[in-house]
């Protein structure tokens, strides 16, 4: 996956769920802390916050550089909207370049009209977009509301201004030592339709909870980042 342009920097430094049949509903509240490395070099860490109340949900996701990836800076992707037993509705979906605000991008779902209106630079945009489409932020964690065991998926996916598909294939099950605990996860290996050396991969936890627990990706210009679960509260 090419990352690092405006549309995915933050993104794909995020999650993806399942085909656990089992796998539980999310708590009211978590949080999710990834580290970020190149060859072993510490480049950043990754936060992640989810908050749902009666229906609706807030999901924020904190990139903080270091090392090589300094100079991009800090970003942060917030989707708020509503939650239930088939997973995201998006209402509202944030890109904030915490260095350059004037960089910032929101975009707005509005399902009477069937159109993302997205404000950046003083302009507007507005276009339809496909039922089902998911914002960055939350894509990955839809896995965790499907009830299929197919071993492909696809995704409409807004990417801050560009609602493009994303691909999935599971490739194998492999188990994954976070800290001193194994835990068994779904390797997947996903491309993007339209972008050249999309190529990624994810590891998905499979026991409760079906949420990234690893991922493989690599930049825009040429490096290949690692980001590995440190610690959340959701018992994996």
């Amino acid at each position: 996956m090419r990352l690092f342009n405006t549309s995915r920097y933050l993104g794909i430094f995020l999650v993806l769920t399942s085909t656990n049949l089992f796998a539980k509903e999310f708590p009211a509240t978590f949080d999710i802390k990834y580290q970020l490395t190149h060859t072993t070099k510490n480049v950043g860490e990754v936060g992640i916050t989810f908050a749902q109340s009666k229906g609706t949900y807030t999901f924020e996701v904190s990139t903080y550089a270091a090392g090589i990836l300094r100079l991009l800076g800090d970003r942060k992707l917030v989707s708020k909207g509503e939650v239930g037993k088939n997973g995201f509705k998006p209402i509202s979906f944030e890109f904030i370049n915490v260095k350059k605000p004037n960089k910032n991008i929101k975009s707005e779902f509005s399902y009477d009209t069937k159109l993302i209106t997205t404000y950046y630079n003083d302009k507007v945009l507005s276009g339809e977009f496909p039922a089902g489409t998911l914002d960055l932020a939350i894509y990955l964690f839809q896995f965790n509301f499907i009830k299929s065991k197919n071993s492909v998926y696809s995704f409409k996916i807004l990417e801050v201004k560009k609602v493009r598909t994303y691909r999935y294939k599971k490739l194998k099950q492999e188990d994954v030592k976070v800290n001193k605990k194994i835990i068994k996860a779904d390797l997947y290996e996903g491309n993007i339709e339209g972008r050249d050396n999309s190529t990624h991969y994810v590891w998905f936890s499979k026991k409760n909870y079906r949420v990234p627990i690893k991922l493989k990706i690599q930049t825009d210009f040429g490096l290949l980042i690692e980001q590995t679960l440190v610690n959340t509260s959701l018992n994996l």
